[in-house]
């Protein structure tokens, strides 16, 4: 046989074999729980916008306070956290966009803090602790302000068991016993979701369910409020409550350990103020009717908004949005000081300066000139017919007198003899050099004293 019949049967023999092996595989799927995702973990009420963004809305998320000018386009706002504005001018703001036909869904913030609420004074409205329900006691995580509502664990509001069950030690402890067997992770896996879900809502007691009613909406919806924190206004337990011209308290839900649910009506507008808004984060959104409430409430436009922070913009952001023309001016400075500050590429190049001679130099070869061609007298008239002058204007007889006397006014002003002033006056060719100095000195002597 050629080769080419090898050749087929041996990829024939390879082909079977590869099939048997992959036939007697068994395949399994496995559900493997990675964490949270970097989205989620930056908005804990990621799920909340999914639900919106699905249902054809437009969902804007900011981390940072929204000026009034963004808002505008909202038809609803949510903002976790009444604490995240920090300054009464930024409520008034808020309360403005309210007024003109906004829809502000509010959480209070926890009440151990230490910073101003300015939302819930402005309508009245405090938060506080409620009573447990096993001895009246507070959570110890919400005193210490840890928010359980966005940790990721469900056994808060799975713990909440009515008075006929064990104490918690001995619950505790029976925990404690099951994650180590394993018992309780291998019951979580072999749970579909949605089991896992009923299975969560089955434990939770009635006394904890708020139930809320709303126009266009059949039956009452159930919601649970992950922590204690209760929302109170004095419209709602005093009937002789005077409302102020400004806003009005039209609905407010709860259950029996306090308020946990309060709206206001304002304007055009509607506040809604949740004890707790974890029942909206990606935890507990899935529970109860705590999505048909979302959906209800923040349902209202085509433009959601939603503030899940309250990180300050930087210095530098501050510049470029006031002051973008400093900006560029020192990022053109800074370009220039570097290109100057650079080493530079290539040969060298030298600078050629033209030198010049200075005023004295040019005196000094015109006077070598003179005196090299024999030019004494030209070089000694000028400084004699400056004395000459000088006379003149200062000595007033000096003008008509005869040229005799002249020299003697001279001589007597310069206090020298008449016969030297003479050759000074009269000196011209033929000068030796140590002769010329000699009568230069004597002429400016003449000269500096008149």
């Amino acid at each position: 046989m050629s080769n080419r019949i090898y050749y087929a049967i041996i990829v024939v023999a390879a082909a079977v074999a590869i099939t048997l092996f992959a036939l007697s595989i068994e395949r399994y799927e496995e559900e493997k729980n990675l964490g949270w995702s970097r989205l989620a973990l930056q908005n804990p009420y990621l799920a909340a916008v999914r639900l919106a963004e699905k249902a054809g809305m437009v969902v804007d998320t900011f981390d940072s306070y929204l000026t009034p000018k963004e808002m505008e386009s909202f038809g609803t706002l949510f903002i976790p956290d009444s604490g995240h504005l920090i300054s009464s001018r930024r409520a008034d703001e808020l309360v403005d966009w309210v007024d003109a036909g906004g829809h502000l869904i509010v959480g209070a913030q926890n009440p151990s803090a230490s910073n101003m609420d300015w939302v819930l004074n402005y309508f009245g409205i405090s938060a506080s602790y409620g009573e447990s329900e096993d001895d009246g006691t507070r959570f110890e995580s919400e005193k210490a302000g840890s928010g359980s509502a966005m940790s990721g664990d469900d056994s808060d509001l799975g713990s909440q068991t009515e008075e006929n069950e064990p104490p918690f030690s001995e619950r505790l402890e029976k925990h404690n016993q099951q994650i180590r067997s394993g018992e309780r992770e291998q019951r979580q896996k072999s749970l579909s979701v949605r089991e896992r879900i009923l299975e969560f809502e089955r434990h939770v007691p009635h006394s904890r369910m708020t139930l809320l009613e709303f126009t266009g909406v059949d039956g009452e919806l159930r919601v649970i409020f992950p922590s204690h924190v209760v929302v109170d206004h004095p419209a709602i337990s005093d009937p002789s409550f005077s409302e102020v011209a400004e806003y009005e308290v039209i609905y407010a839900g709860g259950d029996q350990f306090g308020t946990r649910f309060i709206q206001v009506d304002i304007g055009a507008g509607l506040v809604t103020v949740l004890a707790n808004p974890g029942i909206f984060g990606s935890n507990y959104i899935g529970y109860f009717d705590n999505a048909f409430l979302w959906e209800t409430l923040a349902f209202n436009g085509e433009r959601l908004g939603m503030l899940h922070g309250s990180k300050m913009p930087s210095l530098g952001q501050l510049m470029w949005k006031f002051m973008p023309e400093t900006v560029m001016s020192f990022l053109v400075l800074l370009m220039l000081w570097l290109w100057r500050q650079l080493p530079r590429f290539g040969a060298t190049h030298r600078l050629h300066y033209q030198t010049r001679r200075s005023i004295l130099e040019h005196i000094t070869a015109a006077a070598q000139y003179r005196w090299r061609g024999g030019w004494q007298a030209e070089l000694l008239e000028p400084l004699q017919q400056e004395i000459q002058k000088r006379a003149e204007r200062q000595i007033p007889a000096y003008s008509a007198a005869e040229p005799s006397e002249k020299r003697r006014i001279l001589a007597s002003a310069a206090l020298i003899s008449p016969e030297s002033l003479a050759a000074a006056m009269q000196a011209g060719k033929g000068l030796s050099e140590e002769k010329f100095l000699q009568t230069v000195k004597v002429l400016q002597r003449i000269k500096d004293s008149i």
